[in-house]
């Protein structure tokens, strides 16, 4: 195992966040505030930048990489320029409940949001305006992730229910039924064929992604909640984050853990996300640390936590990383 690299000190548990698709930018949201780092430099862009009144749910970088959209519980989805932190767009406004979650479809046409009021509202991504009448999901909606062919958009709902929608007709087009207890996260896989979700049930579940039919057995491991699931970039894995403070990772094919679950001086495990080339899993958590693992060896290479002086600094471990290493973290 690889030693830990740094650690940087935050009372404030990581939320939304998001990285542009070349890799350069980090888009960072904790509290009320956005941040916006270069990779390379390791140097602050813009921010803190206090865009909302409310705490930041999540965060969602364009296709493109020129905006950003980040989700409140004051009730917006603000839109701004991943340079600067301009406004693009005006406030986008219309859920009556806090936002729990905001994406972009892959075609960077529509952003996507799901709301505690069990909305699932579309709006166009250039001029901001509401597309149709919002889904009416008939509970709290807190995750959306849209098909990698922008056809699909999966909702994560309280009910335990993953309702999978499409995004022209908003029309439902399957359920997936299988959870006891609130869904937390869903993630499509790389090529849309499979489905991932997790659960206030403590498991996490593979579904057919165009007939909403469970693959396989329930993943059993974790003793909390998870709140946090995602695919490797080729599709071999399925990763699960929960309020047990591990990660797991899990061989698709046969739903076997991959090595011993990640843990060790870990927070509540909020948010993970792949470097393109698979090699590293960053993870976000609840006591305000990111820590980046080299899933090669199941090593963590780095961690970072927040210092309440907003000083950030950042050591990788490894010399292989790169250009296309993915870096997120949290900053009051």
């Amino acid at each position: 195992m690889a030693s830990l690299a740094h650690t940087l000190r935050n009372d404030r548990p990581v939320q939304g966040m998001d990285i542009t698709p070349d890799g350069n930018r980090i888009v960072a949201g904790c509290d009320t505030k956005v941040v916006v780092w270069d990779i390379r430099t390791r140097q602050k862009v813009f921010g803190p930048l206090n865009v909302h009144s409310g705490r930041i749910w999540s965060i969602a970088v364009s296709p493109d990489g020129r905006t950003f959209a980040s989700s409140s519980a004051d009730k917006l989805i603000r839109v701004l320029d991943t340079r600067n932190g301009d406004a693009v767009l005006e406030p986008l406004e219309g859920h009556t409940g806090e936002i729990y979650a905001v994406t972009f479809s892959p075609d960077g046409r529509l952003i996507i949001s799901g709301s505690e009021d069990g909305s699932i509202r579309f709006w166009d991504a250039s001029a901001g305006e509401i597309i149709g009448k919002p889904i009416q999901t008939g509970g709290q909606v807190w995750a959306v992730h849209v098909s990698p062919d922008s056809a699909k958009v999966a909702g994560a709902c309280e009910n335990g229910a993953i309702k999978v929608y499409d995004t022209v007709s908003h029309d439902l087009s399957f359920k997936c039924i299988g959870h006891t207890g609130t869904v937390f996260s869903v993630a499509f896989s790389k090529y849309g064929r499979l489905l991932g979700s997790v659960s206030y049930d403590f498991t996490a579940r593979i579904w057919n992604a165009a007939t909403g039919r469970a693959v396989g057995e329930p993943l059993r491991g974790h003793i909390y909640a998870i709140e946090s699931v995602t695919f490797s970039p080729d599709g071999r894995y399925i990763v699960s984050g929960a309020n047990d403070r591990t990660i797991r990772i899990w061989d698709v094919k046969t739903g076997q853990l991959h090595g011993d679950p990640l843990s060790g001086q870990l927070g509540t495990v909020s948010k993970m996300v792949f470097t393109p080339d698979g090699h590293f899993l960053i993870s976000g958590h609840g006591d305000g640390a990111i820590n980046i693992w080299d899933v090669r060896s199941l090593a963590l290479s780095s961690k970072i936590r927040q210092e309440a002086t907003q000083k950030v600094e950042i050591e990788i471990t490894s010399t292989t990383v790169g250009s296309n290493l993915l870096l997120q973290y949290c900053l009051i």
